[in-house]
């Protein structure tokens, strides 16, 4: 028979379950109806990720959630990562509308820039800013060179001197 002292238990149980609840802040707005989630981050792994699935019925979704997006995943009050949406699928099954997204954590912008990135020649200091460090949101730039392009590749000043010789 429920008592007072059980339905209170009961529901800051209750309570405590919700503020527990994983979270997704997009664009200052937070999400956190999911039916299924997965989340894969440890000391070994570069870059954390995240993989959200959402049913929705002919609900639109918020222009904030896009691809690229910045989004905050949290439990309850804790921050578990901070980073970007990657992708946003949408699948139609029978009698369902799932949609899915996918990020990772901040970490992921150095992951993917171990690897190459372009194959050009001669860039210049202000094209290889341009085209590679201000898309990764890097705002504050500050350049200390005599030149804005490297010297070619053989010249006298790209060429290591042996010791001892002139």
């Amino acid at each position: 028979m429920p008592t007072q002292n059980n339905v209170t238990a009961k529901r800051s149980t209750t309570a405590a379950a919700a503020d527990e609840r994983l979270t997704l802040t997009v664009g200052g707005k937070t999400h956190s109806d999911w039916t299924r989630v997965t989340v894969a981050a440890d000391f070994l792994t570069p870059a954390g990720q995240w993989q959200l699935d959402l049913g929705i019925s002919g609900a639109s979704l918020p222009a904030e959630v896009c691809e690229g997006a910045r989004a905050v995943l949290s439990a309850g009050r804790d921050v578990l990562m901070t980073g970007l949406i990657d992708d946003i699928n949408h699948a139609v099954l029978r009698g369902q509308h799932i949609l899915t997204l996918t990020g990772r954590d901040e970490a992921a912008v150095l992951v993917d820039c171990s690897a190459p990135i372009f194959t050009e020649q001669k860039m210049t200091l202000q094209e290889v800013i341009a085209r590679i460090v201000r898309p990764l949101g890097i705002s504050k730039i500050s350049i200390r060179a005599d030149s804005a392009t490297a010297p070619p590749r053989n010249s006298p000043s790209n060429r290591a001197t042996p010791p001892g010789v002139r």
